[in-house]
Order: structure tokens, then sequence, then C-alpha cells
């Protein structure tokens, strides 16, 4: 249950959230689907959005979601993943990639980089539609609201009217950098 909700609820969660999972678990004799039903319907998963710092893989992922890439997923992504000391397969242990942010800080400039590439079409075998994207969201109030998970303040806005490059700025701030 502990690992479970440092995955979903925080990097240190609630212990009222951990034993609500503990329960669930030993109750139906570790069955993870209703486990994990519980965990999403306890109060602490509901009030914790925003509060995970996305590790690269899953920033690169939502990244190309979010703005509808197409992609090969080849070695150009894979490079960016390298470089943000998280290449698929590659933890010389066998418990994994570290979940807490701490480890993860160290690459924000490889993640504004690829924001900046994946913005402008510079990652070779991945093209994103700005415009489509644009139109899609509902112009450019309804994209920040997209990729940011709520609406823009004003000093949002006015940051990706002045950039020349908001969509790597969005890409790039703490709201789409957390989940």
């Amino acid at each position: 249950s502990t690992k479970l909700c440092q995955r979903f609820i925080a990097d240190e969660p609630p212990a009222s959230a951990m034993e609500t999972v503990a329960a669930e678990f030993a109750r139906t004799d570790g069955d993870i689907r209703s486990t994990l039903r519980v965990l999403f319907a306890t109060e602490e998963f509901r009030q914790q959005r925003g509060n995970k710092f996305k590790r690269p893989f899953n920033f690169i992922v939502s990244a190309l979601r979010a703005t509808g890439a197409s992609t090969d997923s080849g070695l150009e992504i894979v490079g960016y993943l390298r470089r943000m000391g998280h290449a698929p397969f590659s933890y010389p242990t066998p418990d994994g990639y570290p979940e807490p942010a701490g480890p993860w800080m160290g690459t924000l400039l490889w993640r504004w980089n690829f924001a900046l590439a994946l913005s402008e079409n510079k990652i070779k075998g991945t093209k994103i539609d700005f415009t489509t994207l644009q139109k899609s969201s509902g112009g450019d109030a309804g994209l920040m609201a997209h990729l940011l998970g709520r609406k823009a303040i004003a000093d949002e806005v006015e940051a990706y009217n002045e950039s020349g490059a908001g969509l790597a700025l969005l890409l790039a701030a703490p709201a789409f950098q957390r989940c």
C-alpha cells in the first residue's frame, strides 16, 4: 500500500490513505483491481492533484499525448530519456527508477530542451500540428487550460503571448511538470 500510495498520491503519502489501501489489499487477498479502486476513491487521492513531479518517461509521454504528436518513438525520443536519466530498462538494480521528485529535479534543462524541440518539430520521427492542436483546444486560452490543467493566470497568458515559443513554455511550466 505504501508504494501504491507513493505512486498515486504523494512521495510521502498520508498514513490514513496507506491504512485504507492496506486494509483493502488484506481483505481481498491482494486483489489489485479492488485495491486500486479503493485508493482512487480516497479523499487523499482526490486532494493531491498536481502534487507529484512527473518522472522523465511520464513527462515525455504526457507531452506527446497532450500535443497530439505523431511519433515513431525512435532513438531521438530515447535519447532525451537517456539525457534525463530515465532510459528504458537501464536502471542498474531491480527495484526500478526512483519515484520521489528529488532525483529528477536535475533533469529540468533537458525537459525544457525537449519541450522546445517538440514544439518546433525538431525531433526526428516526431511531429505536431500546432494549428490543429490550437484549433481543437479552442484557441490560445483553451490550449493553455488544456496543458496547465486549469485556466491560465494573467502572468502566464502574458508570457505565452510574448515568448515567441508559447507551446514550449507551457510544456516546460511547473503546472505541466506535475500530475
